[in-house]
This record gives structure tokens, sequence and C-alpha cells, in this order.
């Protein structure tokens, strides 16, 4: 070996492998979410609004059961075996969305593969922290996020080719069941790895943690401004109005395309700037509203960047804060109370702005009056934590 040139550490080496893992899932499900709001309405007849409770439904229960999972993953201590039965619930529920003739059974697997997410998630994000450098965590979770966006960038991509060619929703799908197959093989690849390479080490101890009193104004500040997000399920059924299926689809994948960049910039931000990066979220999502009324390809392909944007924050440096900040034994748990507030305000935005979908000027006083509240939070967070020095 040449003199200067660095192997990779195990702990990197495993933190890769997991993100080969989600590159497959993100390819499966992030695929299905490009094709599930047109397929539930204009496939299989269920209403705008039904599909803002379905969709408000599986992203609640997606994010509240990950504090379930968090906690059993903390007693028990198997992380290894909640992330076997949460991807294989998650990644098989894809495919089988192809045999569905009405859009009852489609929102039974719909909430069936949300569920299998949020059994998985805790107990990754654990095995990610435990093994990241200290001085790393940002960038750890950005570079497991990038790897996780290029599949769900490749995936949607395959898609949008899949129907341009003239092939059907139901054949889409099942194709999906190749990358869920291989994220399985590539998990227990990882397992593997893990027993036989990787040294868990003793982590000092955090001596400027957050205060439990002062963890509720994080979660209240999250889960306001995911209650006043425009969702990309939204935007995808606007635009399928104007524009032909496949370039749909590339809609989404612009947002995956941008949760992937812009969670990698941000998370290594963080480690840089610190947690007031989190309040770009916000102001992404007030840009968000303000741009739907302009029914322009150029236009919506801008707005899937966006919206990649502000889902990147909350994949990379939500996590980081308590990742950084919270000691391993309550991580898990303290993992599932954040995704718990975030899915409760997905299901209030998805069931608010369903419901009121056609009436775009009072979902735009909505999502700002909740984005500019979710900003004052965290502001009040910042100042009641000052944990920095």
């Amino acid at each position: 070996m040449s003199k200067g040139k660095k192997e990779i550490s195990p702990n990197l080496m495993l933190i890769t492998l997991i993100g080969i893992v989600s590159f497959f899932a993100d390819m499966t499900y992030e695929s299905a979410r490009s094709m599930i709001p047109q397929y539930f309405t204009y496939i299989l007849g269920g209403s705008v609004f039904a599909l803002g409770i379905v969709i408000g439904i599986g992203d609640f229960l997606g994010y509240s059961f990950r504090s379930v999972s968090g906690k059993i993953s903390d007693r028990t201590r198997n992380y290894w075996g909640m992330m076997f039965l949460g991807y294989t619930i998650n990644l098989f529920a894809v495919p089988l969305l192809a045999l569905a003739n009405n859009y009852i059974i489609a929102s039974i697997l719909i909430i069936m593969e949300r569920m299998g997410r949020a059994t998985r998630i805790p107990p990754r994000d654990y095995v990610i922290s435990t093994v990241a450098s200290e001085n790393k965590i940002g960038y750890s979770f950005a570079l497991q996020n990038l790897l996780d966006q290029a599949g769900a960038v490749i995936g949607p991509l395959i898609i949008s080719i899949i129907l341009f060619y003239k092939y059907s929703y139901r054949d889409a799908f099942l194709f999906l069941g190749v990358p869920a197959i291989l994220s399985i093989l590539f998990l227990y690849m990882s397992y593997r790895y893990s027993k036989k390479e990787i040294n868990f080490e003793y982590r000092r101890k955090i001596e400027k943690g957050i205060k439990k009193k002062h963890l509720m104004y994080y979660f209240v500040g999250i889960g306001l401004s995911a209650a006043g997000i425009f969702s990309i399920s939204f935007i995808l059924v606007l635009a399928q109005g104007f524009l032909q299926q496949y370039e749909v689809i590339l809609i989404f994948t612009l947002a995956m395309v941008g949760e992937g960049i812009f969670g990698f910039i941000f998370g290594i931000a963080y480690d840089k700037i610190g947690k007031e990066i989190i309040i770009i979220g916000p102001i992404l999502a007030i840009l968000i509203i303000l741009m739907v009324n302009f029914h322009n390809i150029l236009i919506y392909m801008f707005l899937g960047l966006l919206f990649g944007s502000f889902t990147g924050v909350n994949d990379t440096v939500t996590r980081s804060v308590v990742a950084n900040y919270i000691e391993e034994t309550n991580r898990g748990s303290v993992f599932g109370t954040l995704n718990t507030s975030y899915g409760y305000g997905l299901l209030v935005s998805s069931i608010f702005i369903g419901y009121f979908f056609d009436k775009i000027s009072i979902v735009i006083v909505y999502v700002i009056i909740l984005q500019i509240t979710s900003i004052i939070v965290l502001l009040k967070f910042f100042k009641k934590v000052n944990f920095d020095k």
C-alpha cells in the first residue's frame, strides 16, 4: 500500500453497508411513493381527501410507532432483529400493491409499508450513532442519507422509463420486488460484518445534554413544521392535472435528488454551524406553498427540489441533535419520540390539506401560520437549552 493512502475504518465500512441497504430500500418504497398518489386516485378511483387520510394515517403510524420500536430496541438490545423485521414488512408490502384491485386494499398495504419503516428506523439510527466518530455524527448520518437518497433517485428514474414505454403502474410495482430482495441481502451482510469487524467503543458521558423539560420545545417545533408542509403527494396530484405520467415521476425524482444532496450538505453544515440550521426547514416549507399555484413544469420541478431540501433537513439535522446530546441508553426512545411528534404533524397536515385541497388560499394561510409558529418555538428551544458553550 502506498504511503499516505488511508484505509476505510471498519466502523465507516459498516455505516456504508447500512447506506447500501438504505439505497435498495429507498429504491423500493420511494419509487412506490412516486406512483401511489396517481395510482390511488386515477387508477383505483380514490378521492384526494381519501388519499390525504390514508397518507396521513400511514405517516402518523409510520412515525409514531417509532417510539414503540425505539423503546423495544432499547429494552431488548436486539437492534438488528428489529431492523430485519421492519425491513421485511416495509419492503414486501410494495410489490403487493400490483395486486390491489381497489383503493381499500391499497390503503392497507400503504399503511403496512409505513409501519415496517417505523419498526426499523430507530434501531438503525441507534447503530449508526454508536459507530459514528463523535466529531462526525452529522457526517455519518449525512453519508447514510446520501446513499439512501441515491436509491430514491435511481428508483423513480427507472419507474419513469417504465411508464414512458407504456408499461402499467402494476408492472412497475412488480419490478420493485427486485430491489426489495437486494436490500434484505445487504442487511444480512451488514449484520454479519458487524459481528466480525466492529468494536463498539465506550462513549464519553455527555456532560452538556438536553434536559427532558426542554426537549418538549424541540418536539413541538418539529411537529408544527411537519403539520404545515404541503407534501409531495399533493404536489404530484396537482402536477398530474397538466403533465404526462413520466413527467410527474420526474418531479418526485428531483425531490429525492434535493433530499440527498441538501441532506448531505445540511449534515456537514450541522457539524460546522450547529443546531440552528434546523430553521431552514420551516422557511423552505413557506416557499413551497407560495409556488404551488404556478402550473408550469419548470416551477414544479423546482418545487420537487425544495421539498427534497425540506425533508433533507429533517433526515439529518434533527437526528444529529439527538445523537449529539442524548445518552446512548435513552437514545432509541428519544429518536422514537421525535419521530412521533413528526408523525402527528404529518397526520394533521395530510387531513387538513386533503380536505381543503380545492381552497388553496386557506391552505396557504394555514401553512404560513404553522411554519412561523414552528420557528418561534424552535428559537425558544435554542434560548432555553443554550448547551453549546
